[in-house]
């Protein structure tokens, strides 16, 4: 099963080869009793190691302007009923040229964890909402915008957001401006509406989060000054 879904994945993954902000999926087969798919050699690192290289954070136009085209990516894949389902800083890749790639759906994953009763190697927590833990929880859109929105947080912050589960009966979600003094009161309430843990109080879609992000943060013209430092020491 997980093997069927994997390919199936990848021949997911491949309808979007266009857009430059998701990977690009070349071929995929079956051989030795198992699935391959084969994706575009790319220069650079993962945000984590990004973020990293950046001294833990990024101030916020900076990692608005970084995301924005993520988000852009998800509206398209969200058009044609797919869900990434996995969206984290380990999947979101920056190249030397500093365009940020969403790579890894995690379809396959997610279909194996419905067979499972440990979720501690599928899942990641802090990334992952409440629905994804449950055997019946309803997925859509929303599940897409909880997992970007904490990965804008741990942007903005250099934190993993309080795991969704742990934030059920008392949510201990500090806001972003606790850590990084330059989020504004707006893109504060953007962030936690994101991170709702009830999906029916978030973002239904990510048209909605792109509109909300756009109108709280104003990134600078052209490309930041600390995103071009980076690509060049990748």
């Amino acid at each position: 099963l997980g093997s069927e879904k994997f390919y199936e994945e990848a021949q997911t993954v491949a309808r979007f080869s266009g857009h430059p902000n998701i990977i690009h999926v070349y071929d995929f087969f079956y051989e030795n009793d198992t699935a391959y798919f084969s994706m575009e050699y790319m220069e650079g690192g993962d945000l984590r190691q990004y973020i990293e290289r950046q001294g833990r954070r990024l101030e916020p136009a900076a990692a608005v302007q970084l995301l924005l085209p993520i988000l852009d990516a998800l509206l398209l894949v969200h058009s044609v009923n797919v869900l990434h389902r996995d969206i984290s800083p380990d999947n979101i890749y920056i190249t030397e040229k500093g365009t940020a790639k969403l790579l890894d759906f995690g379809s396959a994953r997610q279909v194996l964890s419905e067979q499972s009763k440990s979720l501690s190697v599928i899942l990641k927590p802090g990334f992952a909402p409440v629905e994804q833990y449950q055997s019946h929880g309803k997925q859509g859109p929303w599940t897409d915008v909880y997992a970007y929105a904490a990965t804008l947080y741990y942007c903005l912050t250099g934190q993993v957001p309080t795991s969704a589960m742990d934030r059920v009966e008392q949510d201990g979600l500090r806001p972003a401006s606790a850590f990084n003094p330059g989020v504004s009161q707006r893109l504060d309430h953007v962030l936690q509406k994101a991170l709702a843990v009830r999906a029916v109080r978030r973002y239904q879609s990510a048209a909605e989060l792109r509109a909300e992000l756009g109108a709280a943060v104003q990134p600078a013209a052209g490309r930041p000054e600390s995103l071009a430092k980076t690509a060049a020491a990748l």
